[in-house]
């Protein structure tokens, strides 16, 4: 399971604000239903898995 805390994301874009807008769109997408990772199986064959 991943955890994904919006804290560093909120104290990243206080430091870098040229990207803060970027910062803050990848969270969107992260906690979204839009993230996806591909897991192998025993054949060697990528399946895609969403969160």
């Amino acid at each position: 399971m991943h955890i994904i805390s919006k804290a560093p994301f909120e104290e990243c874009a206080r430091k870098y604000p040229n990207d803060a807008l970027a910062l803050h769109s990848l969270y969107r997408v992260i906690k979204g239903n839009g993230f996806f990772y591909a897991r192998r199986n025993a054949n060697g064959v990528s399946q895609p898995r969403q969160f």
